[in-house]
């Protein structure tokens, strides 16, 4: 399937509150397509999921990390990945070193 579509259909998913299917579904995308714009997104909306929806902040640090070596361009998003790492640390009660 197309990363597009998978990512519309993950959002249909959150748009239902299936937050769990669609944190599985983003974290399937982002594995399969992992040098795709879209997988990037997937894992910052599974980590936005899993802090704020399903209150898993080790799993939204795992999928920050992820964002943040990932090889797709995102300096647009290097601030917000930064600063979602220390919140996901901050409500894990944890402070891990840089990955």
């Amino acid at each position: 399937m197309p990363a597009v579509t998978w990512l519309e259909l993950c959002r249909m998913a959150e748009g239902q509150q299936n937050y769990e299917r669609a944190v599985s579904e983003y974290e399937r995308l982002a594995r399969a397509y992992p040098t795709e714009r879209q997988s990037l997104l997937a894992l910052l909306s599974a980590r936005r999921l899993a802090l704020k929806q399903l209150n898993r902040p080790a799993d939204a640090l795992r999928y920050y990390r992820a964002a943040k070596v990932s090889t797709v361009p995102h300096l647009d998003w290097e601030a917000n990945i930064q600063a979602g790492i220390q919140a996901a640390e901050k409500a894990a009660g944890v402070s891990i070193a840089p990955a």
